[in-house]
This record gives structure tokens, C-alpha cells and sequence, in this order.
């Protein structure tokens, strides 16, 4: 026989029957359950690692995020209103945008910043580099982290340019090609 057990405490008339708790551990319910007594708030693992919580938490922002907005935002209008574009006010195409100098038949759509002094929503022309190859059109570039973003002209696109230079590089080979084999094939007169 064990010393620290007597036969009082192992007799089955003394262990009360347990009830199973049937709510998800850590939520609201299973803490309840588990101490029905308790008055104060429960704060279960749920709701700490709630995604609401997170949410309200805003972020304050600072003169410097406020004036780089701004010069974004004078960036974007100042490009948009030397390419020529035209925004297009009401009917079935609204905010959208044409610009008759470059694209004679092509509509684009809006992209849209809201400017942080003043609340005042902006619109500007948006497509990717393959529908505007002139490249005055916009587009967002969004941080590797995905929390922040910029708008940006397609023409100060790094990628594009580069894969410019290098189909015209490759242009250039094949031309130089089919002149030295043009050549060779004329030559031919046996």
C-alpha cells in the first residue's frame, strides 16, 4: 500500500463524477463553464489574438507621411494633366480616362489616392505596361511587405526599360543575322 493514499480516499463512494466541458478550449464559453463564478471580463486566447483588436489600433500619422502624400499626389496630376489626359464625367464610362493624342480608341480605367490633409479624393488613369506602351499611363507598386505602396508612372518603370533595351539588343542581333545570311543566299549562283 502506498503511504501518501488511505483506503478512505480510494473508495469509489468519495470521487465526485467530473463533466466533460463541451466548448472549444480558450473560447468564451469554455471559460465560463470552467468557472462559472468568475464576474470580470474573460479573456480567452481568441480574443487576444483576435484580428479586430489589431484593426483598432490605428496609426497615427506624422507631417512627414502627410507632406510626402502630397508631393505624390502633385506628381500624379502634374503627369496626367502634361500627357493630356481627359477624364470622362458620368454615363456608362465614368472616372474613366481617354487620351486622344496618343491612344485614338482606348479607354482607361481610374485609379483613385485620397490626399491625407485634406480628405480629397484623386483620380488618375491606370493600366500595366503591356496595355500602354507609350507609357503614360500609372500604376501602383506595392512594398515587398505589402503594408505600403506608391503610384508610379509606367514610363520610370526600371523592369520595362530594361526588358526594352534587351529586345531591341536582340532585334539588333537578328537583323545583323539575316544581313550577313542575305549575303550568302544572293551569292549563291552556282
Amino acid at each position: 500500500m502506498n503511504a501518501f493514499r488511505t483506503e478512505s480516499t480510494m473508495s469509489s463512494s468519495n470521487v465526485t463524477p467530473t463533466i466533460r466541458n463541451p466548448y472549444i478550449v480558450g473560447t468564451k464559453e469554455w471559460a465560463r463553464f470552467r468557472d462559472p463564478d468568475t464576474n470580470m471580463e474573460i479573456v480567452s486566447r481568441n480574443k487576444i489574438y483576435s484580428s479586430k483588436n489589431k484593426n483598432n489600433s490605428s496609426r497615427r500619422l506624422n507631417y512627414a507621411d502627410i507632406d510626402k502624400n502630397s508631393n505624390l499626389i502633385d506628381l500624379i496630376l502634374n503627369f496626367t494633366y502634361n500627357n493630356d489626359w481627359v477624364q470622362i464625367d458620368g454615363g456608362e464610362h465614368d472616372k474613366k480616362w481617354i487620351n486622344s493624342k496618343y491612344y485614338k480608341n482606348k479607354i482607361f480605367n481610374s485609379g483613385k489616392i485620397i490626399e491625407l490633409a485634406t480628405g480629397e479624393t484623386h483620380y488618375f488613369p491606370l493600366s500595366d505596361t503591356f496595355d500602354d506602351q507609350v507609357g503614360i499611363t500609372m500604376r501602383y507598386q506595392i512594398s515587398n511587405g505589402g503594408l505600403s505602396y506608391t503610384v508610379i508612372p509606367n514610363s520610370w518603370n526600371q523592369v520595362s526599360s530594361r526588358e526594352i533595351r534587351k529586345k531591341e539588343k536582340r532585334i539588333k542581333k537578328l537583323n545583323e543575322q539575316h544581313e550577313a545570311n542575305k549575303d550568302i543566299a544572293f551569292n549563291n549562283d552556282d
